[in-house]
């Protein structure tokens, strides 16, 4: 299991990545690896992050409404539908 969710044999080439806007929302993207994050997040929002996570094993499997299209999708189906990276994916607020 942990070198699952460490991905030793680096088979996730895209991972999911958390990067704190405020204390109430937090900013996710595609990328192959952090430095790609924070150019990402540089153009969006005009400064680099201060603190970003992995948040593959944690929220890829979420699912959230989309009212535009009136669906469910999760991280996972997101991904599946991005064909190009680095890739901002969406802000969500926290729950505390």
């Amino acid at each position: 299991m942990q070198m699952y969710q460490s991905d030793v044999l680096q088979m996730r080439n895209i991972k999911l990545f958390a990067v704190r806007v405020n204390i109430r929302e937090f900013a996710f993207y595609f990328a192959k690896n952090p430095a790609e994050v924070q150019v990402e997040h540089q153009k969006i929002y005009g400064n680099l992050p201060k603190k970003m996570s992995n948040a593959y094993n944690q929220m890829i499997d979420r699912s959230f409404y989309f009212p535009e299209s009136k669906q469910y999708k999760s991280f996972r189906d997101l991904l599946a539908e991005t064909v190009e990276f680095p890739k901002y994916v969406c802000t969500l607020e926290a729950s505390i």
